[in-house]
């Protein structure tokens, strides 16, 4: 393999090892998607298992197989068989802790209320930032990844804005868990792709608007009790003629 110039992120500078070419993210390029991922996945109290972090992270950052196995001995030859990418992932927690991430138990973490913003300042900004580069807002969803299987991304940033133009309500049942609630259902909810991610074997444009549309969990399930799912339309027919 012929040696190139690459960022080491071990030292933070731009070096050669071997032929191993360096192409992971800085630690700190991390923080914010992992603060992110805890927010989207953490349910209410924004918490989840240190080991669930690496492979979707490692699915954002588009790294290959080996670069999610790799170890310290692979690339410096120093003995050590800690995973590269896994120590990454925690350096970037490590650089946050006690600000934004606190341990809710052991091998679990957990976003502070500061840690919460964080994650929803960022949501927010991206979501900002393709309202005022488009008037309608594209977004590239479900390109596969060449991983340990196939996995469909599910862009966050779709997720947030399907939720701020069609809102909070299920839109077949039509329950709103914060008027049902209260506080504890605020801002809750699921978004349901009307074409299944797992039946699209290309990337392609999501209009949040057209091809997502808010559930909430019961209706999410009924849906999804045949492939293709269900449409809205059908389960609302549905639902009303059990009611009837």
């Amino acid at each position: 393999m012929e040696q190139q110039e690459t960022i080491d992120i071990k030292s933070g500078k731009i070096s050669d090892i071997g032929e191993i070419i360096i192409s992971y993210p800085y630690f700190f390029a991390i923080v914010e998607p992992l603060l992110v991922f805890i927010y989207e996945n953490g349910g209410d109290v924004h918490a989840v298992k240190a080991k669930d972090t690496y492979e979707p992270l490692a699915d954002y950052f588009n790294l290959t197989e080996i670069e999610r196995t790799r170890t310290y001995d692979d690339i410096y030859k120093n003995g050590r068989n800690a995973i590269y990418w896994r120590t990454l992932v925690q350096r970037a927690k490590n650089s946050v802790y006690i600000r934004y991430m606190m341990p809710a138990s052991k091998g679990v973490w957990t976003l502070t209320n500061q840690g919460v913003q964080v994650a929803q300042q960022v949501i927010l900004k991206h979501t900002n930032e393709l309202y005022a580069s488009t008037s309608e807002a594209t977004i590239t969803e479900g390109s596969k990844k060449a991983a340990i299987s196939n996995r469909y991304e599910r862009s966050i940033i779709a997720r947030e804005i399907c939720i701020k133009k069609l809102g909070y309500t299920c839109a077949a049942c039509k329950i709103d868990f914060a008027q049902k609630y209260g506080s504890i259902g605020k801002g809750y909810i699921h978004i349901h792709h009307k074409i299944p991610l797992s039946n699209i074997a290309e990337e392609y444009i999501v209009n949040p608007e057209l091809d997502m549309v808010p559930v909430c969990p019961n209706c999410h399930a009924m849906l999804h009790k045949k492939d293709p799912p269900f449409t809205i339309e059908e389960l609302t027919k549905m639902m009303a003629n059990t009611a009837g």
